[in-house]
Protein backbone atom coordinates (compact mmCIF):
# COMPACT_ATOMS: atom_id res chain seq x y z
CA UNK A 1 0.00 0.00 0.00
CA UNK A 2 1.61 3.15 -0.83
CA UNK A 3 -0.47 6.16 0.36
CA UNK A 4 1.83 7.17 3.18
CA UNK A 5 0.60 10.44 2.56
CA UNK A 6 -0.67 11.52 5.95
CA UNK A 7 2.43 12.88 8.03
CA UNK A 8 5.69 14.53 7.10
CA UNK A 9 7.92 16.46 6.22
CA UNK A 10 12.23 15.51 7.38
CA UNK A 11 11.78 12.11 8.00
CA UNK A 12 14.56 9.63 8.25
CA UNK A 13 13.03 6.10 8.80
CA UNK A 14 14.65 2.57 9.21
CA UNK A 15 12.92 -0.57 9.52
CA UNK A 16 12.70 -4.23 8.01
CA UNK A 17 10.45 -6.11 6.66
CA UNK A 18 8.54 -9.05 8.32
CA UNK A 19 6.43 -11.28 7.03
CA UNK A 20 5.23 -13.13 10.10
CA UNK A 21 2.50 -11.89 12.34
CA UNK A 22 4.08 -9.29 15.10
CA UNK A 23 2.58 -9.07 18.27
CA UNK A 24 -0.23 -6.36 18.21
CA UNK A 25 1.24 -3.40 19.88
CA UNK A 26 -0.68 -1.98 22.62
CA UNK A 27 -1.95 1.94 22.10
CA UNK A 28 -4.10 4.22 23.54
CA UNK A 29 -3.50 7.65 25.62
CA UNK A 30 -2.63 9.23 29.18
CA UNK A 31 -5.00 8.36 31.96
CA UNK A 32 -8.03 9.99 31.93
CA UNK A 33 -12.05 9.25 32.63
CA UNK A 34 -12.60 7.95 29.49
CA UNK A 35 -10.73 5.69 26.82
CA UNK A 36 -9.29 6.93 23.75
CA UNK A 37 -9.68 3.84 21.55
CA UNK A 38 -7.18 1.91 19.08
CA UNK A 39 -4.47 3.16 16.76
CA UNK A 40 -6.78 2.07 13.94
CA UNK A 41 -9.34 3.22 14.82
CA UNK A 42 -7.75 6.90 15.33
CA UNK A 43 -5.75 6.89 12.53
CA UNK A 44 -8.20 5.18 9.70
CA UNK A 45 -5.61 1.72 8.87
CA UNK A 46 -7.74 -0.90 9.10
CA UNK A 47 -6.74 -3.88 9.23
CA UNK A 48 -3.13 -3.73 8.07
CA UNK A 49 -1.64 -6.94 9.51
CA UNK A 50 -4.14 -8.97 7.15
CA UNK A 51 -1.91 -7.01 3.90
CA UNK A 52 0.73 -9.35 4.55
CA UNK A 53 -1.02 -12.25 5.59
CA UNK A 54 -2.69 -12.43 1.62
CA UNK A 55 -1.51 -16.01 0.72
CA UNK A 56 0.94 -15.72 -2.66
CA UNK A 57 -0.03 -18.14 -5.14
CA UNK A 58 2.30 -18.22 -8.47
CA UNK A 59 0.25 -18.22 -10.89
CA UNK A 60 -1.40 -15.39 -9.50
CA UNK A 61 0.10 -11.57 -8.79
CA UNK A 62 -1.45 -8.66 -8.42
CA UNK A 63 -1.50 -5.60 -9.63
CA UNK A 64 0.83 -4.17 -7.16
CA UNK A 65 2.80 -7.15 -7.13
CA UNK A 66 3.51 -7.79 -10.26
CA UNK A 67 7.01 -7.85 -11.63
CA UNK A 68 7.31 -4.59 -14.03
CA UNK A 69 11.20 -4.59 -15.19
CA UNK A 70 11.10 -1.58 -16.41
CA UNK A 71 9.91 0.51 -13.44
CA UNK A 72 11.47 -2.11 -10.46
CA UNK A 73 14.52 -1.14 -9.05
CA UNK A 74 17.70 -3.03 -10.16
CA UNK A 75 19.38 -2.86 -6.27
CA UNK A 76 22.80 -3.56 -5.77
CA UNK A 77 24.15 -6.96 -5.88
CA UNK A 78 26.91 -7.70 -3.44
CA UNK A 79 27.88 -11.45 -2.92
CA UNK A 80 24.59 -13.52 -2.41
CA UNK A 81 22.85 -10.34 -1.40
CA UNK A 82 21.01 -7.64 -3.32
CA UNK A 83 21.01 -4.20 -1.77
CA UNK A 84 17.64 -1.81 -2.11
CA UNK A 85 18.23 1.69 -1.12
CA UNK A 86 15.50 4.79 -1.60
CA UNK A 87 14.39 7.82 -0.88
CA UNK A 88 11.09 8.97 -0.19
CA UNK A 89 9.78 12.81 0.76
CA UNK A 90 6.20 13.83 1.38
CA UNK A 91 4.54 17.25 1.39
CA UNK A 92 1.23 17.30 3.00
CA UNK A 93 -1.74 19.02 4.56
CA UNK A 94 -3.44 17.46 7.30
CA UNK A 95 -7.06 19.89 8.00
CA UNK A 96 -7.23 18.54 11.32
CA UNK A 97 -3.79 17.20 13.32
CA UNK A 98 -5.25 17.07 16.91
CA UNK A 99 -7.96 15.49 15.83
CA UNK A 100 -10.38 17.35 17.26
CA UNK A 101 -14.34 17.94 16.90
CA UNK A 102 -13.84 22.16 17.74
CA UNK A 103 -11.44 24.54 17.28
CA UNK A 104 -9.50 22.03 14.41
CA UNK A 105 -5.81 22.97 13.43
CA UNK A 106 -4.98 22.84 9.61
CA UNK A 107 -1.23 22.07 8.97
CA UNK A 108 1.30 21.80 6.10
CA UNK A 109 3.70 19.05 7.29
CA UNK A 110 6.33 16.98 5.62
CA UNK A 111 8.36 13.94 5.63
CA UNK A 112 12.04 12.83 4.63
CA UNK A 113 12.72 8.78 4.98
CA UNK A 114 15.49 7.39 3.54
CA UNK A 115 15.49 3.13 3.73
CA UNK A 116 17.24 0.40 2.89
CA UNK A 117 16.55 -3.14 2.26
CA UNK A 118 18.64 -6.57 1.81
CA UNK A 119 17.59 -9.98 0.28
CA UNK A 120 19.39 -13.08 -0.23
CA UNK A 121 19.54 -14.93 -3.09
CA UNK A 122 19.88 -18.27 -1.65
CA UNK A 123 19.21 -21.36 -3.50
CA UNK A 124 17.77 -22.56 -0.19
CA UNK A 125 17.34 -20.63 3.03
CA UNK A 126 15.99 -16.83 2.69
CA UNK A 127 16.50 -13.45 4.26
CA UNK A 128 15.31 -9.91 4.50
CA UNK A 129 15.57 -7.27 6.21
CA UNK A 130 14.78 -3.64 5.96
CA UNK A 131 16.07 -0.30 7.33
CA UNK A 132 15.02 3.30 8.08
CA UNK A 133 15.21 6.47 9.69
CA UNK A 134 11.95 9.09 9.67
CA UNK A 135 11.95 12.74 10.00
CA UNK A 136 8.76 14.66 10.21
CA UNK A 137 8.61 18.26 9.94
CA UNK A 138 5.64 20.78 10.58
CA UNK A 139 5.43 24.32 9.12
CA UNK A 140 4.22 25.81 12.61
CA UNK A 141 3.62 23.25 14.94
CA UNK A 142 7.36 22.48 15.71
CA UNK A 143 6.28 20.85 19.12
CA UNK A 144 5.04 17.90 16.78
CA UNK A 145 8.18 16.99 14.78
CA UNK A 146 9.70 13.63 15.06
CA UNK A 147 12.22 11.19 14.53
CA UNK A 148 11.15 7.19 14.16
CA UNK A 149 12.76 4.57 13.05
CA UNK A 150 12.70 1.28 12.42
CA UNK A 151 14.72 -1.82 11.79
CA UNK A 152 13.73 -5.31 11.37
CA UNK A 153 14.30 -8.63 9.50
CA UNK A 154 12.61 -11.97 8.54
CA UNK A 155 13.93 -15.38 7.80
CA UNK A 156 13.15 -18.75 6.80
CA UNK A 157 15.86 -21.97 7.44
CA UNK A 158 14.97 -24.82 5.38
CA UNK A 159 16.06 -27.77 7.88
CA UNK A 160 14.32 -30.60 6.08
CA UNK A 161 12.35 -30.86 2.46
CA UNK A 162 9.32 -31.46 4.77
CA UNK A 163 10.48 -29.05 8.01
CA UNK A 164 11.72 -25.32 8.27
CA UNK A 165 11.69 -22.46 10.55
CA UNK A 166 10.24 -19.20 10.13
CA UNK A 167 11.93 -16.33 12.28
CA UNK A 168 11.46 -12.66 12.81
CA UNK A 169 12.33 -9.54 14.83
CA UNK A 170 11.32 -6.00 14.55
CA UNK A 171 12.27 -2.75 16.27
CA UNK A 172 10.83 0.78 16.09
CA UNK A 173 11.18 3.96 18.09
CA UNK A 174 7.71 5.61 17.15
CA UNK A 175 5.49 8.44 17.86
CA UNK A 176 1.46 8.13 18.50
CA UNK A 177 -0.84 10.13 16.09
CA UNK A 178 -2.53 12.58 17.83
CA UNK A 179 -5.30 11.39 17.65
CA UNK A 180 -4.02 8.74 19.78
CA UNK A 181 -3.07 10.50 22.43
CA UNK A 182 -4.42 13.24 22.13
CA UNK A 183 -7.45 12.76 25.14
CA UNK A 184 -7.31 15.95 26.70
CA UNK A 185 -7.69 18.04 23.40
CA UNK A 186 -10.50 15.96 22.41
CA UNK A 187 -12.67 16.83 25.50
CA UNK A 188 -11.33 20.51 25.59
CA UNK A 189 -8.80 20.53 28.50
CA UNK A 190 -5.98 21.10 27.17
CA UNK A 191 -3.05 19.09 24.47
CA UNK A 192 -0.53 17.28 25.33
CA UNK A 193 3.06 18.76 24.82
CA UNK A 194 3.68 16.56 22.45
CA UNK A 195 2.98 13.42 20.80
CA UNK A 196 3.57 10.50 22.87
CA UNK A 197 6.85 8.55 21.92
CA UNK A 198 7.29 5.00 22.37
CA UNK A 199 9.79 1.87 21.88
CA UNK A 200 8.49 -1.35 20.35
CA UNK A 201 10.63 -4.61 20.56
CA UNK A 202 8.91 -7.80 19.01
CA UNK A 203 10.36 -11.41 17.96
CA UNK A 204 8.92 -14.71 16.87
CA UNK A 205 9.91 -18.66 15.69
CA UNK A 206 7.73 -21.14 13.93
CA UNK A 207 8.91 -24.32 13.13
CA UNK A 208 6.35 -26.15 10.86
CA UNK A 209 6.99 -30.22 9.60
CA UNK A 210 5.01 -31.63 6.98
CA UNK A 211 3.46 -35.37 7.20
CA UNK A 212 2.91 -36.43 3.73
CA UNK A 213 -0.88 -34.18 3.59
CA UNK A 214 -0.64 -32.65 7.30
CA UNK A 215 1.57 -29.92 8.46
CA UNK A 216 1.83 -29.51 12.36
CA UNK A 217 2.95 -25.62 13.06
CA UNK A 218 4.72 -24.99 16.54
CA UNK A 219 4.95 -21.08 16.94
CA UNK A 220 6.17 -18.41 19.51
CA UNK A 221 6.48 -14.94 20.12
CA UNK A 222 7.41 -11.79 22.64
CA UNK A 223 6.49 -8.27 22.42
CA UNK A 224 8.17 -5.38 24.86
CA UNK A 225 7.18 -1.78 24.54
CA UNK A 226 7.45 1.10 26.85
CA UNK A 227 5.94 4.43 26.40
CA UNK A 228 7.76 8.03 27.51
CA UNK A 229 6.02 10.07 29.80
CA UNK A 230 4.45 13.44 28.81
CA UNK A 231 3.19 17.14 29.89
CA UNK A 232 0.29 18.70 29.93
CA UNK A 233 0.64 22.19 30.18
CA UNK A 234 3.34 21.93 32.88
CA UNK A 235 1.68 18.97 34.85
CA UNK A 236 3.61 15.84 34.14
CA UNK A 237 1.60 12.55 32.71
CA UNK A 238 2.88 8.89 33.48
CA UNK A 239 2.54 6.69 30.49
CA UNK A 240 4.11 3.96 32.05
CA UNK A 241 1.32 2.05 33.10
CA UNK A 242 1.30 1.16 29.58
CA UNK A 243 4.23 -0.25 29.50
CA UNK A 244 3.99 -4.01 29.03
CA UNK A 245 5.88 -7.73 27.45
CA UNK A 246 3.34 -10.07 26.01
CA UNK A 247 4.29 -13.90 25.53
CA UNK A 248 2.49 -16.35 23.64
CA UNK A 249 2.75 -19.74 21.66
CA UNK A 250 0.41 -21.17 19.36
CA UNK A 251 -0.27 -24.46 17.95
CA UNK A 252 -1.47 -25.21 14.42
CA UNK A 253 -2.60 -28.74 12.41
CA UNK A 254 -3.62 -28.07 8.70
CA UNK A 255 -4.75 -30.75 7.01
CA UNK A 256 -4.31 -29.93 2.69
CA UNK A 257 -7.37 -29.84 0.47
CA UNK A 258 -6.26 -30.22 -3.33
CA UNK A 259 -2.55 -28.97 -4.36
CA UNK A 260 -3.38 -25.73 -3.27
CA UNK A 261 -5.25 -25.71 -0.18
CA UNK A 262 -5.89 -26.34 3.33
CA UNK A 263 -8.03 -26.48 6.29
CA UNK A 264 -7.00 -25.96 9.88
CA UNK A 265 -7.64 -25.37 13.54
CA UNK A 266 -5.21 -23.10 15.73
CA UNK A 267 -5.05 -22.80 19.52
CA UNK A 268 -3.31 -20.04 20.98
CA UNK A 269 -2.18 -18.92 24.49
CA UNK A 270 -1.06 -15.42 25.33
CA UNK A 271 0.27 -13.77 28.63
CA UNK A 272 0.37 -9.92 28.86
CA UNK A 273 1.98 -8.12 32.16
CA UNK A 274 1.70 -4.28 32.31
CA UNK A 275 3.09 -2.11 34.81
CA UNK A 276 -0.61 -1.15 35.66
CA UNK A 277 -1.44 -4.46 37.44
CA UNK A 278 -4.85 -4.65 36.91
CA UNK A 279 -4.51 -4.84 33.43
CA UNK A 280 -2.38 -8.41 33.54
CA UNK A 281 -4.29 -11.24 31.74
CA UNK A 282 -4.15 -14.65 30.27
CA UNK A 283 -5.92 -14.86 26.80
CA UNK A 284 -6.78 -18.32 24.85
CA UNK A 285 -8.30 -18.71 21.39
CA UNK A 286 -9.20 -21.69 19.30
CA UNK A 287 -10.03 -20.98 15.57
CA UNK A 288 -10.63 -23.05 12.34
CA UNK A 289 -9.69 -21.97 9.31
CA UNK A 290 -8.99 -21.78 5.31
CA UNK A 291 -5.85 -21.55 3.57
CA UNK A 292 -5.54 -21.45 -0.14
CA UNK A 293 -7.01 -21.31 -3.72
CA UNK A 294 -10.99 -20.70 -2.52
CA UNK A 295 -11.74 -20.61 -6.46
CA UNK A 296 -9.47 -20.40 -9.57
CA UNK A 297 -9.50 -16.72 -8.95
CA UNK A 298 -9.78 -15.73 -5.00
CA UNK A 299 -7.34 -16.69 -2.58
CA UNK A 300 -7.30 -16.40 0.91
CA UNK A 301 -6.70 -17.00 4.61
CA UNK A 302 -9.61 -16.71 7.05
CA UNK A 303 -10.80 -18.36 10.07
CA UNK A 304 -13.46 -17.88 12.89
CA UNK A 305 -13.61 -19.41 16.48
CA UNK A 306 -13.61 -18.26 20.59
CA UNK A 307 -11.25 -15.85 21.88
CA UNK A 308 -11.40 -16.00 26.51
CA UNK A 309 -9.28 -13.38 28.27
CA UNK A 310 -8.50 -13.61 32.07
CA UNK A 311 -7.71 -10.69 34.51
CA UNK A 312 -5.42 -11.16 37.43
CA UNK A 313 -7.64 -8.85 39.16
CA UNK A 314 -11.51 -8.08 39.18
CA UNK A 315 -11.28 -5.06 38.64
CA UNK A 316 -11.17 -5.73 35.09
CA UNK A 317 -14.18 -7.94 34.05
CA UNK A 318 -12.86 -10.98 31.54
CA UNK A 319 -14.48 -11.36 28.42
CA UNK A 320 -14.98 -14.12 26.07
CA UNK A 321 -16.57 -13.85 22.75
CA UNK A 322 -16.73 -14.47 18.99
CA UNK A 323 -13.09 -13.84 17.19
CA UNK A 324 -12.98 -13.98 13.30
CA UNK A 325 -10.20 -12.46 11.03
CA UNK A 326 -8.28 -13.21 7.25
CA UNK A 327 -8.28 -11.56 3.96
CA UNK A 328 -9.42 -12.54 0.43
CA UNK A 329 -8.03 -11.37 -2.83
CA UNK A 330 -9.82 -11.84 -6.19
CA UNK A 331 -7.50 -11.46 -8.91
CA UNK A 332 -10.84 -10.01 -11.18
CA UNK A 333 -8.59 -9.02 -14.62
CA UNK A 334 -4.73 -8.87 -15.28
CA UNK A 335 -5.69 -5.40 -14.66
CA UNK A 336 -7.62 -5.29 -11.73
CA UNK A 337 -7.21 -7.23 -7.94
CA UNK A 338 -9.74 -6.43 -5.27
CA UNK A 339 -9.06 -7.59 -1.28
CA UNK A 340 -11.48 -7.79 1.90
CA UNK A 341 -9.73 -8.01 4.67
CA UNK A 342 -11.19 -7.74 8.68
CA UNK A 343 -10.65 -8.93 11.92
CA UNK A 344 -12.60 -8.99 15.84
CA UNK A 345 -10.48 -9.10 18.79
CA UNK A 346 -10.08 -8.24 22.04
CA UNK A 347 -7.85 -4.87 23.35
CA UNK A 348 -7.77 -3.71 26.24
CA UNK A 349 -8.60 0.03 27.41
CA UNK A 350 -5.60 2.80 27.72
CA UNK A 351 -6.89 3.29 31.28
CA UNK A 352 -6.74 0.52 34.00
CA UNK A 353 -10.58 1.49 35.00
CA UNK A 354 -12.53 1.55 32.14
CA UNK A 355 -11.28 -2.47 31.11
CA UNK A 356 -11.28 -3.79 27.64
CA UNK A 357 -13.00 -3.60 24.46
CA UNK A 358 -14.07 -5.36 21.64
CA UNK A 359 -12.58 -3.74 18.43
CA UNK A 360 -14.53 -5.27 14.60
CA UNK A 361 -12.92 -4.07 11.64
CA UNK A 362 -13.11 -4.66 7.82
CA UNK A 363 -11.97 -3.53 4.92
CA UNK A 364 -11.54 -3.14 1.02
CA UNK A 365 -9.04 -2.46 -1.26
CA UNK A 366 -8.78 -2.21 -5.41
CA UNK A 367 -5.86 -1.40 -7.30
CA UNK A 368 -6.24 -0.95 -10.88
CA UNK A 369 -3.48 -0.88 -13.60
CA UNK A 370 -4.60 2.28 -15.99
CA UNK A 371 -1.24 1.61 -18.09
CA UNK A 372 1.73 0.25 -17.66
CA UNK A 373 3.06 2.66 -15.14
CA UNK A 374 0.45 3.90 -13.45
CA UNK A 375 -1.54 2.34 -10.60
CA UNK A 376 -4.90 4.03 -9.15
CA UNK A 377 -5.84 2.63 -5.85
CA UNK A 378 -8.89 3.02 -3.84
CA UNK A 379 -9.24 1.74 0.36
CA UNK A 380 -12.82 1.26 2.13
CA UNK A 381 -12.36 0.50 5.86
CA UNK A 382 -15.11 0.24 8.69
CA UNK A 383 -14.43 -0.30 12.24
CA UNK A 384 -16.47 -0.23 15.72
CA UNK A 385 -15.18 -0.63 19.07
CA UNK A 386 -17.71 -2.27 22.18
CA UNK A 387 -16.78 -1.17 25.66
CA UNK A 388 -17.83 -4.00 28.30
CA UNK A 389 -16.84 -1.68 31.62
CA UNK A 390 -18.37 1.82 30.52
CA UNK A 391 -21.25 3.32 28.09
CA UNK A 392 -19.07 3.96 24.65
CA UNK A 393 -19.33 2.70 21.44
CA UNK A 394 -16.90 4.12 18.89
CA UNK A 395 -17.93 4.19 14.90
CA UNK A 396 -14.57 4.70 12.64
CA UNK A 397 -14.80 5.39 9.00
CA UNK A 398 -11.93 5.50 6.65
CA UNK A 399 -11.51 6.01 3.15
CA UNK A 400 -9.27 6.61 0.36
CA UNK A 401 -7.66 6.80 -2.65
CA UNK A 402 -3.69 6.90 -4.24
CA UNK A 403 -2.51 7.57 -7.65
CA UNK A 404 0.96 6.23 -8.53
CA UNK A 405 3.18 6.75 -11.46
CA UNK A 406 6.04 5.21 -12.55
CA UNK A 407 8.29 7.49 -14.08
CA UNK A 408 11.09 5.05 -14.46
CA UNK A 409 13.11 2.48 -12.33
CA UNK A 410 14.60 5.40 -10.14
CA UNK A 411 12.08 7.28 -9.62
CA UNK A 412 7.89 7.20 -8.65
CA UNK A 413 5.44 9.94 -7.49
CA UNK A 414 2.01 9.68 -5.81
CA UNK A 415 -0.97 11.64 -5.02
CA UNK A 416 -2.93 10.43 -2.24
CA UNK A 417 -5.78 11.70 -0.55
CA UNK A 418 -6.97 9.99 3.37
CA UNK A 419 -10.75 10.56 5.52
CA UNK A 420 -11.32 9.11 8.71
CA UNK A 421 -14.71 9.73 10.27
CA UNK A 422 -15.06 8.85 14.22
CA UNK A 423 -18.51 9.01 15.59
CA UNK A 424 -19.05 8.09 19.25
CA UNK A 425 -21.98 8.07 21.87
CA UNK A 426 -19.49 10.64 23.85
CA UNK A 427 -19.73 13.34 21.63
CA UNK A 428 -16.46 15.10 22.19
CA UNK A 429 -14.76 12.49 20.85
CA UNK A 430 -16.13 12.83 17.27
CA UNK A 431 -14.00 13.91 14.52
CA UNK A 432 -13.13 14.08 10.55
CA UNK A 433 -10.14 14.65 9.34
CA UNK A 434 -9.03 14.96 5.82
CA UNK A 435 -5.48 14.15 4.79
CA UNK A 436 -3.98 15.45 0.79
CA UNK A 437 -0.32 14.39 0.23
CA UNK A 438 2.46 14.24 -2.77
CA UNK A 439 5.27 11.91 -2.56
CA UNK A 440 8.91 11.12 -4.42
CA UNK A 441 10.32 8.29 -4.09
CA UNK A 442 13.62 7.92 -5.39
CA UNK A 443 15.45 4.02 -5.67
CA UNK A 444 17.69 1.96 -7.11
Amino acid sequence: MNSRIVAGLMTFMGGILVAAAAVQAQQGSSPAPVQQGSAQAQQGYLAPTFEVLKPTIPELVGVVERPRPEYDAAGVHIGTFTWYPALESVIAYDDNIYATRNGTVGEWLGKVRPELRVKSNWNVHAFEAYGMVEGIGYQDNSADNQVNARLNANGVIDVTRDSRIRYYGDYSHAHEDRSISGLFNQLSIGLLREPVEFDNVSTGAAFDQKFNHTTVSVSGHYGHQVFQNNFNGSTPVDESFRNVDIYGTSLRLGQDIGPSAQAYVEGGYERHDYKLLSFNSDSYRLVGGFAGNISHLVVGDVFIGYQDRNYDQSVIHGVNDLTYGGALTWYVTPLMTAALFGQRTINESTFGAVGTFIQSQIGTRLDYEAMRNLILTGRFGFEWDDYNQVNRNDHVIAAGVTATYLLNRNAHVALDYRLTDRTSNLGGLNYVRDVVGATLRLQY
